[in-house]
């Protein structure tokens, strides 16, 4: 199984598809392991991928794209966070008890 974070434009796939003859090369970091209960087994993040000696995928690339996607993330959450006060404060008026009126003498 191959996921390949910052893999868009598929290149990386096609890379490995074609490489039948070729080593391929993985960087990964072995502290950093997961293993998901729906699936078996243990998956490895991977940080670049070199086909018979071409880079195919950079640890350059990589960063950007889990970066991209967390700043995406922050600005949904800022975002999310900031409609949700916003209820909460027209709920909180909503429901606030009106002054008692007083009678003109």
């Amino acid at each position: 199984m191959l996921f390949a974070k910052g893999d868009s434009d598929q290149r990386l796939r096609a890379a490995i598809a074609d490489a039948q003859a070729y080593p391929v090369k993985v960087s990964y970091h072995p502290g950093q392991v997961s293993s998901p209960s729906f699936m078996p087994g243990r998956y490895y993040a991977v940080y670049g991928v070199t086909v018979g000696g071409k880079e195919v995928s950079s640890l350059s690339t990589v960063r950007g794209s889990y970066r991209r996607d967390n700043l995406i993330a922050l600005a949904m959450g800022v975002l999310f966070a900031a409609y949700g006060g916003r209820r909460v404060w027209n709920f909180r008026a909503a429901v606030a008890p009106a002054a008692p009126r007083r009678r003109p003498r």
